[in-house]
């Protein structure tokens, strides 16, 4: 990575990565059967990292995945979404699912699910399995069986998480799990501790994390990953025994996890988390006015360190669901009753709702943001 000339195209190795480094995956691919020369050069580790970098803080290329569940035939669309100019968002591609999360298993109703994007690699998982998927390249990589129920219990709920440890450089996906000791028609009945487990790539294996509290979670998986932190909806008794809601935060190097109380409201509101210009950020939906406060965290573990920044909406005649956010804090949320995927920005200039053209369901379509990278699922 020696800013010498290259010698088959007589460029000097820092123009040439500077040049190759500003272009998609694709053309990166197809520059790799050109000559050797180019290919060890796009496959370092150095250069992977610079186009990551460049890509990452680009806000012209600002993308989404949208997961779209046809209920018809049972079936699970991924729509890569993109702006290129900040002014609207437009299918870009249909993404194949790997091949291992492609058949619908037809005694679960929603799988696979997308834990979230890191640094272009995608962790997805079903209920009987979860992988490592980066869409640029096409690598996927099956994560090894682990058994969730060692204590015998039949029944039990789970969630996923995915990070990045910089410490280690090595990606980690966190699953939490809630054992059943019995079901019965009325339900599941849990018990009160949470089992949380951890997988390394570095290691490829999985092992148990002491957690040391109790807690509840989305049990969809549905957080964010931000600073090497990842963050997800839960519940905890305060100091006078309340249930209160919490911001569930664990830190990838050090692998502990924080509690961080939400902000008060007389009522129980829909709860999202978001990424916003480098912050943690809770969004909190107030279905009846149709519109949402946007806090911004200043200090993890510190309850009046929230701070509202804005109130979006409301949104007159019109029934909007929050789906999540995109790079340039755009608003994506679908609209009730017309089942349309919208996309909003808050601070344009018309300040109006945009239609993306694909059908969306509140409970069943699901946004992430994405960044297309060279990065290996493989260790």
């Amino acid at each position: 990575m020696a800013a010498t000339a290259n010698k088959t195209s007589g460029i000097p190795n820092d123009i040439l990565i500077d040049i190759l480094s500003r272009l998609p995956v694709k053309s990166l691919k197809r520059f790799q059967c050109i000559q050797k020369s180019w290919c060890s050069l796009i496959q370092h580790e150095n250069f992977v990292a610079v186009h990551l970098d460049k890509f990452t803080h680009d806000k012209n290329n600002a993308s989404v995945i949208l997961k779209q569940h046809i209920f018809e035939n049972r079936e699970d669309i991924l729509y890569l979404l993109s702006s290129d100019d900040q002014t609207h968002y437009q299918i870009v591609a249909r993404l194949d699912l790997p091949p291992n999360f492609a058949e619908v298993d037809s005694y679960y109703i929603d799988p696979p699910f997308l834990c979230g994007s890191v640094n272009g690699i995608i962790c997805i998982w079903d209920h009987r399995k979860v992988g490592l998927w980066n869409p640029a390249t096409r690598e996927f990589k099956l994560l090894p069986e682990d058994t969730d129920c060692p204590f015998g219990h039949q029944h039990y709920y789970k969630g996923y998480g995915f990070g990045y440890d910089a410490r280690r450089h090595d990606y980690k996906v966190i699953k939490s799990l809630h054992y059943c000791e019995n079901e019965s028609e009325e339900g599941c009945s849990c018990n009160s501790n949470l089992v949380v487990k951890i997988y390394s790539l570095r290691s490829n294996s999985w092992r148990i994390l002491e957690t040391g509290f109790t807690t509840g979670e989305d049990g969809y998986g549905a957080h964010v990953c931000l600073n090497g932190m990842c963050h997800w909806w839960g519940v905890h008794n305060n100091d006078q025994g309340w249930e209160v809601e919490t911001l569930l935060s664990f830190d990838m190097s050090n692998e502990v996890f924080h509690k961080t109380e939400l902000p008060d409201y007389e009522t129980q509101l829909p709860t999202r988390f978001v990424d916003m210009n480098g912050s943690i950020t809770c969004i909190k939906q107030d279905l009846e006015k149709q519109c949402f406060d946007v806090w911004e965290l200043g200090e993890i573990g510190v309850k009046d360190s929230w701070k509202k920044l804005f109130t979006v909406g409301p949104f007159p005649n019109v029934n909007v669901y929050f789906l999540g956010l995109g790079k340039n804090t755009e608003f994506f949320f679908v609209q009730i009753g017309e089942d349309e995927v919208t996309w909003y920005d808050p601070a344009a200039a018309d300040n109006v709702p945009m239609f993306i053209g694909i059908k969306g369901n509140p409970n069943f379509s699901k946004i992430t943001n994405y960044t297309e990278s060279l990065v290996s699922v493989h260790n």
